[in-house]
């Protein structure tokens, strides 16, 4: 059951998904060596209060900040006549502040891009601190329009692993199932049919059997299999096979050797949309 993060509230409205990335540094003799690396994933809940009080935090800070920099910018440009109008531009001065802060106020409770970023503070306030080095990187549908805004909005990402999270999981919407493995491996209370609960060589024997029938149908499809197609339906067959075996953790790592064995441009890609839907992978 969801609730808040910060309050401890029931049935939060607002729920955003995270990828997690781990920094290390290691220096040497001088020399310094910083890495990134993607973790997993958390999902987090907080409840409209919460995040009202958030942005109204930062508002009334721009609130203040907007009208002492307005103050000074108009008397900087009136000069020394201002001294006779001090009041009026006071007045002025604070109510364009206001509207600074009250654009702030709305654009954080409405707009999705800047309401993940609210919950990224308030997740790293109670969840980040005792881990410096943990990162987390908000993601969902269509909130990044193009990797210059997915740069932008997570300028603390300092090596490479920002580009790739872009191309490899915003863009292609891979995330969904890194986030999906922690939601299910979180709510997940008795897993019977898990492949936790196979022997080791069944779950081996049933995962290498798998694969080995997916690559025998990709290579009857060597350009791709259509997702609601005919041929479709046996590739589907074995994603649910893999799901009621091993649950989402099977079907990745039957992905994964797929992957691995068969060669051909975007098959990788094209496989986990015809699963899509299948327990909770997403494609």
């Amino acid at each position: 059951m969801e609730t808040c993060v910060k309050c401890g509230k029931e049935h939060p409205k607002i729920i955003q998904d995270f990828l997690i990335v781990e920094r290390k540094t290691e220096s040497n003799l001088g020399w310094t060596n910083t890495t990134e690396q993607l973790t997993g994933a958390e999902r987090h809940a907080v409840c409209t209060k919460c995040l009202f009080n958030s942005v109204a935090k930062r508002a009334s800070i721009r609130v203040i900040v907007g009208a002492v920099l307005i103050f000074l910018a108009i008397v900087i440009l009136v000069g020394n006549d201002v001294s006779s109008q001090i009041g009026r531009v006071a007045v002025v001065s604070l109510a364009l502040g206001i509207i600074i802060g009250l654009l702030t106020l709305s654009v954080g409770m409405h707009s999705n891009i800047h309401k993940a970023g609210y919950m990224e503070e308030i997740v790293w306030e109670q969840r980040g601190n005792s881990s410096t080095n943990k990162i987390f990187i908000p993601v969902g549908e269509n909130l990044y329009k193009s990797e210059e805004i997915f740069l932008h909005r997570n300028k603390k990402l300092i090596t490479d692993i920002k580009k790739k999270i872009y191309s490899e999981l915003i863009a292609t919407g891979a995330w969904k199932n890194i986030v999906a493995s922690q939601v299910s491996n979180t709510n997940k209370e008795t897993a019977p049919d898990s492949a936790a609960d196979l022997p080791l060589d069944e779950h081996q024997t049933l995962l290498l059997q798998c694969v080995k029938e997916l690559l025998q149908l990709y290579q009857q499809s060597p350009g791709g299999i259509l997702t609601f197609s005919a041929a479709a339906m046996p590739v589907r067959e074995i994603g649910k096979k893999l799901d009621e075996a091993g649950g989402f953790q099977m079907m990745l790592e039957a992905h994964a050797l797929f992957s691995e064995y068969n060669s051909g441009i975007g098959l990788a890609r094209n496989l986990e949309m015809v699963w899509d839907g299948i327990g909770n992978w997403r494609g």
